[in-house]
């Protein structure tokens, strides 16, 4: 008897499994993208190392992948920082810009003290 009880309960779990598996498909990865949030996760040479991989019109799961999490985040920008943003010298960040959750390029701004990222 315990294991006809065994086998209804995985038929129920695999019937909900398909169903959500079903629902899913049908939706918009862009649409409805749920990004992890962290603090930057390479360094700010590392990124500059991967940044040649970036293409016009990849998605912000596929810039995850190859550049980490970035140091800011807007819904249309995201900042790459140097490790060291407390000294007072020149620097650069990168930025990158996207629309509709597409990259539509990236370009290093200076960073300047008091300013915050547009």
């Amino acid at each position: 008897m315990y294991g006809l009880h065994r086998i209804m309960c995985l038929k129920h779990l695999m019937v909900d499994f398909l169903v959500v598996l079903a629902l899913s498909v049908g939706c918009s990865a862009d649409k409805y993208e749920v990004l992890p949030t962290a603090k930057q996760k390479y360094s700010l040479d590392e990124v500059r190392q991967r940044v040649g991989e970036l293409q016009p019109g990849m998605s912000k799961l596929e810039v995850l992948a190859i550049l980490g999490s970035p140091a800011v985040r807007k819904p249309n920008s995201w900042q790459y920082l140097p490790e060291r943003s407390g000294y007072i010298v020149p620097a650069k960040a990168l930025h990158i810009e996207f629309e509709n959750n597409r990259v539509t390029g990236h370009r290093y701004v200076p960073i300047v003290l008091g300013e915050q990222f547009k």
